[in-house]
Order: structure tokens, then sequence, then C-alpha cells
């Protein structure tokens, strides 16, 4: 008879292993990668938290990764615009299927500080472009232009020509030199970009 009870058990902690692991993205950590995969794969993953308008923390194979998003720099803590542009992506991201690509998918790149380099995407929406589509970020070029240079031009071209957009407002020492000299004082709202 006892051994009859814990036989019923045992299904009902494998489906709760299971589903904890899924949860938790253990199952990510386990995937072999597909030679065929490699071309132009996105990675899901689980956001946990939005640091700044440019970079995100999230779950991915197991692991906490802090993601730059490429080809955009929107302002940093204490400058004009840094809540407006981390409580946009906030905003753009939650609560939907977060995804990322790498420039080179077969050579994940990280910057100076040990962030993963990539694209962002949000129920299949490449956030990165969506960022400067709305004036939050300039398409920044300092470190080349990308695969998705045309989306990047365009989304500024259509920032530019709205009559309010943001644009960080660079010091005299900035790498976004030629930038707009302008920004919002309630750093919620940008002014129209002067370039």
């Amino acid at each position: 008879m006892r051994r009859r009870k814990f036989s019923s058990i045992i299904p009902l902690l494998l489906l709760a292993a299971v589903l904890l692991a899924h949860r938790t993205g253990l199952f990510l950590a386990f995937q072999p990668e597909r030679p065929d995969s490699l071309r132009q794969r996105r990675h899901p993953c689980q956001l946990v938290k939005v640091l700044d308008g440019d970079t995100i923390v999230v779950r991915w194979r197991g692991r906490i990764e802090h993601l730059r998003l490429l080809r955009i720099n929107t302002p940093e803590r204490g400058q004009p615009g840094y809540e407006g542009s981390a409580g946009f992506l906030r905003n753009l991201l939650s609560g939907k299927r977060i995804e990322f690509q790498f420039e080179e998918p077969t050579n994940p790149a990280r910057d100076k500080y040990g962030r993963l380099l990539a694209y962002v995407f949000a129920d299949g929406e490449n956030v990165n472009v969506e960022m400067v589509r709305v004036g939050w970020s300039p398409f920044w070029t300092k470190y080349g232009r990308g695969k998705y240079a045309d989306a990047f031009e365009k989304a500024q071209s259509e920032a530019n020509s709205r009559e309010h957009t943001v644009q960080k407002a660079p010091s005299e020492n900035s790498e976004n030199k030629g930038l707009s000299d302008k920004m919002s004082s309630n750093s919620l709202r940008p002014l129209r970009s002067q370039r």
C-alpha cells in the first residue's frame, strides 16, 4: 500500500521538476547549437530588468547576462532623457516574447564591460530600431553601421520628420558630436532634432 502511494507521487514530482526547469530557462542551457541555425539565429531569453535605455538584464541558457543594444546610445543615469528612455524601453519589452541576435552569429561580441552586444526583439519587432524611430536614440554608428543599417536610417528619418523627437544632449566631449544640443528639461519628452 505504501509503495503504491509513493509511485503515484513520482509523476507529479517529475512534472513539477520539468515545469520549474522550463520556467527558469535551464532547458535553454542544454540545447546544442545546430549549424543551420547559426546564420541569423535569434536567441530566446527572459527579461530580468531594464537598466537604462540601451542596456537590459536577461536570463539566457540558465545564466544572467547583461545585453547592450547595438547601434543606439541613450542618456546615462543623471543625464536628461535617462528616465524617459529607460521607461520607454521597459514598456516596449514588458510582457512580450524577448529574443536577441548577435551582429555575427558565429562570433558573439562583448563590450569592455562584459555585456553581450545584440539586437533585441520583442514579439518579433526590432527594439533597437524602434528606439531610434521614436527618437530616444540616434542611429549610433561609432562602431559601424551593422546589418540593419537600412532600417535604422529609415527610423532616423521618421524620427527627424516628427515635431517631437528625442536626442541625447551631448557634452563637449561626447561620442555623439553633431547631435542636437536640445533636450526637454523634464527628461520625458524630447525636442526636435537639430542635425
